[in-house]
């Protein structure tokens, strides 16, 4: 995580050498777009999906069972009557 900008900085420098200009434009407009629909993309899967996904998968079994997901704690916990 730390070496992270500097690995992408060497990798952009190689494959940099071998675009031309124009080529380069491309990534300049295209890159931060693909990142933001990346990020944006993970985090509806994470707040929106995953959650009734979680839900369905570990209620299929345990009719019975309730379970409590939130979205930073998914745990397994049996509600008491």
């Amino acid at each position: 995580m730390i070496a992270s900008p500097a690995i992408f900085y060497y990798l952009w420098t190689f494959v940099a050498a071998g675009l031309h200009s124009h080529e380069r434009r491309y990534v300049y407009i295209y890159l931060p777009v693909s990142v933001t629909l990346f990020v944006s993309g993970v985090v509806l899967a994470f707040f929106l999906v995953l959650h009734y996904v979680l839900n369905f998968l570990l209620t299929f079994n345990f009719a019975k069972a309730s379970f409590s997901l939130t979205p930073f704690s998914i745990a397994f916990t049996p509600k008491r009557n």
